[in-house]
């Protein structure tokens, strides 16, 4: 069954974004001789057909594959300021049919449009993201790799500092980063190197909103680097346009998604999480000798919720002087890296940062006020080190731990746990050496044979004496 009045809301609507519409093919672009010809597939849903661009990638598949009158199911992305379409992708459902369906009429016929629009009052899709010029927006959501004339209205709520770094030729470049967040909050990050980082650097301010409009969308490359949650991010370019929005009511001052530290155990390490906190407690920023050899300061913070739940956050270098906070602060931080050594702590990674923002009003913020004012009740600590001191447990402790997380997997050798055991050397064995092959590459251990000498299996080597090890 065809999707009723699919190409219709598409044109109507302008919607971006279109999954899994049933559409019958009414003809094919057959001219594909020149090789820069793009091929164009005329679709109808009945009532209505268009004629939409096929993806570079399904020409070949949809010359052998498609024939005039099947039904399809496909994806489709649209763009709204050129009114064209780009089919992504195909799967025939019904094939063999001798017929169209419907008397389907040209949706850009301008006297089809007006029956549409006196015939349709909204319903369709997301809202349009309110355009303070009257210039039409995309909504972050709907921002597609296939987008090449697109604008977007939304609101910086993160820029990273400007870094440096050398370029496989031997120059240096710069890059930083941004997130912007629009009035559905939906979030994309934008990203500047060298000429873009250089030519907007000084003129985009946290904050602040803007119109953005002009470079390359594409996937994200590397997640570790992206934590706003969406699969794409933009790369803008020295050319992009940046314009300053003065109304700005309709977009969030913020978007945090604060997780309460009594979570932070069932998180993955490696994730990225937003913490608002109190200080329990600010450890000495003592120097430690890394296994480089280098020297570097180290500073360990606990922090506490309304939760009860006390989790470690390890500062290094020059993140020691930029939180600077002091015991029963109140204090929120962005993408902090959730890590899983002798327990769940918490660590500064590029893209974390201290949160500026005004959170007083904020309900959470209000109840870690009352907590903070009656006095925190700590109920369990889940970062089993705290200011550079281990926590050491009992042998029978570990036997009983081990059991209650191994379960029935207790004897299996792929589960590793880890612990520090406070404990004293009842018994030394004898020998605490054994005979092993000559060879440094090997170091086996040789068995004695019935000649008095000794075999190596790996090497398959025989020694009047073993070398010991």
């Amino acid at each position: 069954m065809l999707t009723k009045d699919a190409i219709a809301n598409v044109f109507q609507k302008k919607l971006t974004n279109t999954r899994k519409i049933c559409l019958q093919v009414l003809d094919q672009n057959s001219d594909l001789g020149h090789i820069n010809q793009t091929q164009r597939i005329t679709l109808s849903d009945g009532n209505w057909f268009a004629s939409f661009k096929l993806l570079g990638s399904l020409s070949n598949t949809a010359r052998e594959s498609l024939r005039q009158f099947d039904v399809v199911l496909i994806d489709l992305v649209f763009n709204p300021r050129t009114n064209s379409g780009t089919v992504t992708s195909f799967t025939i459902e019904e094939s063999g049919s001798a017929s169209k369906i419907g008397a389907p009429q040209n949706v850009e016929n301008f006297e089809n449009m007006r029956r549409i629009n006196e015939a349709r009052t909204g319903g369709y899709g997301r809202r349009q993201v309110q355009n303070y010029d009257d210039d039409d927006c995309t909504e972050i959501a709907n921002l597609t790799p296939y987008d090449s004339d697109w604008k977007i209205n939304g609101r910086v709520i993160k820029k990273t500092d400007k870094r440096t770094f050398t370029k496989r030729d031997g120059n240096s470049g710069c890059v930083f980063n941004i997130h912007i967040l629009d009035e559905n909050n939906d979030r994309i990050q934008g990203i500047f190197f060298t000429e873009a980082a250089n030519e907007f650097y000084e003129k985009v301010y946290m904050g602040k909103v803007y119109y953005f409009r002009g470079g390359d969308i594409k996937k994200v490359r590397n997640p570790k680097y992206n934590t706003t949650g969406n699969d794409l991010e933009i790369m803008f370019n020295r050319n992009s346009r940046i314009t300053e929005v003065q109304n700005t009511d309709v977009i969030p001052q913020f978007f945090y998604k604060f997780i309460p530290l009594k979570q932070i155990e069932e998180i993955e390490e490696n994730e990225s999480i937003d913490v608002l906190a109190i200080v329990h407690k600010v450890g000495d920023a003592d120097e430690i000798r890394l296994r480089s050899g280098e020297m570097r300061k180290k500073q360990q913070i606990n922090l506490v919720d309304d939760t009860g739940f006390v989790c470690s956050l390890t500062l290094w270098g020059e993140q020691i002087a930029k939180v600077n906070v002091k015991e029963n602060d109140i204090i929120g931080f962005s993408e902090l890296k959730v890590r899983d050594f002798r327990g769940k702590q918490l660590s500064f990674s590029y893209n974390s940062k201290v949160i500026e923002d005004n959170l007083r009003d904020l309900p959470l913020y209000r109840k870690l006020m009352a907590e903070r004012n009656r006095g925190v009740t700590v109920s369990k600590n889940i970062s089993e080190t705290s200011f550079g001191k281990i926590v050491v447990k009992k042998i029978r402790q570990v036997d009983q731990e081990c059991k209650a997380i191994l379960n029935d997997n207790y004897e299996s050798k792929e589960t590793k746990l880890y612990y520090n055991v406070h404990a004293y050397v009842s018994f030394v064995k004898e020998r605490i050496s054994y005979p092993s092959c000559h060879n440094d590459n090997c170091k086996k251990k040789v068995i004695e044979n019935f000649t008095k000498q000794y075999e190596c299996a790996r090497c398959e080597q025989t020694y009047d004496q073993p070398k010991c090890k």
